[in-house]
């Protein structure tokens, strides 16, 4: 019996140091457990934190750069869009100058009023009476406006001078100038024409004119109102204005027409030809030859 105690005690001491080194393993493999949940822990913080730092400086050097690159294009667009702008003002004034311009230029025919009253300056000067076709035209009349516009219009400088106040016009430039006027169908008649404060003296000698420079003045300017045309045969209506040279001190003078005429002529692109003229007021006689 002693010896089945003894034994037992022995059996009993033996597991008992076996669950001891057991329970001692599992202590340790419990606390390397712990120690490696730790280190595993700490490195994931570690990450965590070094990722978390690195998405805001991330986030703060993105802020940074949004925040600059758009100043310079900013600056940019705004001088080109103000650019574009003072364009579109000054293209839109242009073109409202130009069409209202080109409006009064159709409505008034200015420019083209202004050319058919210089080519009949001479003629309006003289005041011819009414004709239906230029052989019509009282032979004085031809001559002298022929020579009122090489006054008025014409060249003298190569023109023999006389006192530097008359010049001698040879006869064969009065009769182109007849022909610039009325055409071929004009009759020439060299003779002393005008009036005695305007004399045009015909030598038949010297086949010249002697005629003074600078007149003092003309009977009539033209001044063109109305125009109309078929193709290159123009009606235009003609006021006769009174000379302002002959104004006096106190003495003022009536601005209005005198007489208003209608003349026909045709335009070419380099030349024009009156064919003919009528009174078209009730009022103004016409100079009687």
């Amino acid at each position: 019996m002693g010896k089945k105690r003894t034994k037992k005690k022995q059996i009993k001491a033996v597991t008992d140091r076996l669950a001891e080194q057991v329970q001692a393993e599992n202590d340790e493999q419990l606390e390397e457990k712990v120690i490696v949940r730790e280190s595993i822990s700490t490195a994931l913080n570690e990450d965590y934190e070094n990722v978390a730092a690195e998405d805001e400086g991330l986030k703060e050097e993105a802020e940074e750069v949004a925040a600059e690159a758009p100043q310079r294009p900013n600056k940019f667009y705004l001088v080109f869009a103000i650019f574009i702008i003072v364009m579109s003002i000054v293209g839109i004034v242009s073109t409202v100058q130009f069409g209202i311009r080109t409006v009064n230029e159709i409505a008034n025919q200015t420019s083209l009023k202004n050319e058919i009253a210089l080519f009949l300056y001479p003629v309006v000067t003289v005041d011819p009476p009414a004709f239906k076709t230029t052989k019509e035209i009282p032979a004085t009349v031809v001559v002298e406006s022929a020579i009122w516009r090489i006054i008025l219009t014409g060249d003298n400088s190569n023109y023999e001078k006389l006192y530097n106040t008359y010049m001698y016009v040879p006869a064969v430039d009065v009769e182109f100038s007849i022909k610039t006027l009325y055409g071929s169908e004009a009759v020439i008649q060299h003779q002393t024409v005008g009036s005695a404060s305007t004399a045009f003296t015909y030598n038949e000698d010297t086949n010249t004119y002697l005629v003074p420079i600078s007149p003092r003045y003309t009977a009539y300017s033209p001044v063109v109102t109305e125009i109309s045309n078929v193709g290159e045969l123009y009606t235009v209506t003609v006021e006769y204005m009174p000379p302002a040279a002959l104004a006096m001190e106190g003495i003022k003078l009536d601005n209005s027409a005198a007489k208003t005429m209608e003349y026909t002529l045709s335009k070419s692109r380099n030349s024009m030809t009156v064919h003919s003229a009528k009174n078209a007021t009730q009022y103004g006689d016409t100079y009687e030859y």
